[in-house]
C-alpha cells in the first residue's frame, strides 16, 4: 500500500490454519446387556469440545467416554468442535440394547 508520499506501507501476518478433525468410530452401531453399561470411547483427547446429543442415559454428556446405561435402542449424534470452535463435525451412533432374557423353569 503507497501513501501520499509514495512511502510502501506492507503488513506481516501469520496466519494460523486450524487443524482438521479427522477421527472415525469403528462402528456406528454399539450393542450392550440390558442390565449392563458400556463406556463409549471415542478416539480423541480432551482438546476438543464433545455435545452428545440427546444427552439421556449418558453420564456425562460432554465426554469423550461417556458411560452408556440405556435401558432401550437409544441414537445419539455427537458433535465435536475444536477449541476455537472453527472446526466441527457430527458423527451418529446407534446404542442397541439387548432385551431382557428371562427363563422360568
Amino acid at each position: 500500500m503507497e501513501n501520499e508520499k509514495g512511502c510502501v506501507k506492507s503488513r506481516k501476518r501469520n496466519i494460523v490454519f486450524p487443524k482438521l478433525i479427522k477421527f472415525d468410530f469403528p462402528t456406528d452401531t454399539l450393542f450392550k446387556c440390558f442390565d449392563q453399561d458400556i463406556i463409549i470411547n471415542v478416539p480423541l483427547d480432551s482438546t476438543y469440545i464433545f455435545n452428545w446429543t440427546p444427552g439421556s442415559y449418558l453420564s456425562d454428556s460432554t465426554s469423550a467416554k461417556p458411560l452408556c446405561s440405556a435401558p432401550v435402542n437409544q441414537f445419539y449424534t455427537l458433535n465435536i468442535k475444536d477449541k476455537n470452535s472453527i472446526c466441527n463435525v457430527s458423527r451418529d451412533l446407534w446404542v442397541v440394547v439387548a432385551p431382557k432374557i428371562q427363563i422360568d423353569l
